[in-house]
């Protein structure tokens, strides 16, 4: 939705994957059906992704092919967000976030770009 969470909304859905009332998929598919994410354009929604998933801004190729694709119907909004999500370029922005947030939580500070990139490649290769 491109927004940070209202505490109400965030309580019941957190709440509700806890206690199995909604799976995550289920969850995914009432936010890409809400009326509040059906509001906003193809392209906000797409330059969104770009933004949230892969960390940069759309480039014009990509962004007019996922466009296109949600206005045709070829894909939906879930689908969309899928694909930024299991690109190679998504992985590696998904790693690097996380490892982000380990070095923050852990060490109190942000990660040197060198730590950053070597556990970035542990982590994509599996190897130390």
């Amino acid at each position: 939705l491109d927004r940070d969470p209202d505490p109400g909304g965030l309580h019941h859905w957190v709440h509700a994957l806890i206690g199995g009332r909604v799976s995550r998929d289920a969850l995914e598919s009432a936010f890409s059906e809400s009326e509040e994410s059906q509001r906003r354009s193809y392209w906000d929604f797409i330059g969104s992704l770009y933004r949230r998933y892969l960390w940069r801004e759309p480039d014009w190729d990509g962004l007019s092919w996922w466009v296109q694709a949600l206005a045709e119907g070829r894909a939906t909004r879930q689908q969309a967000v899928a694909g930024f999500f299991q690109t190679p370029e998504g992985q590696h922005s998904q790693r690097v976030a996380w490892i982000a947030g380990l070095y923050r939580a852990y060490f109190n500070r942000e990660p040197d770009p060198e730590g950053l990139s070597a556990w970035a490649r542990v982590l994509a290769t599996g190897q130390m």
